[in-house]
């Protein structure tokens, strides 16, 4: 992720509809600009809820991106752009997770 400006209309539901497949920019993919309603650290993992402004999806940052919280720093109501994500089927109560 990047911050970024305006958010993308229509993003979430595009992403919620990308179930396992990544949606990567080379791939012709969109690069949605979203923003951070909730951002929380638990057991290590650091789980988000992005919006578009009109929708939103529950997701976790990869660990390896951990790093940018405290870099830009993306805490709640941040904008950012998603370079990179995939959509997974999550075994907790259905449903699906972003996983960025």
């Amino acid at each position: 992720p990047e911050p970024t400006g305006v958010l993308t209309p229509g993003a979430i539901h595009k992403m919620y509809d990308m179930l396992d497949s990544p949606l990567l920019p080379a791939m012709g993919g969109i690069r949605p600009v979203l923003q951070v309603l909730r951002l929380e650290q638990t057991d290590g993992m650091w789980y988000l809820d992005l919006s578009d402004g009109e929708n939103f999806f529950g997701g976790l940052l990869h660990p390896s991106l951990a790093s940018l919280v405290k870099i830009f720093p993306i805490e709640n109501f941040s904008i950012i752009r998603i370079t990179d994500f995939l959509v997974k089927e999550t075994s907790e109560g259905g449903g699906r997770r972003c996983f960025v």
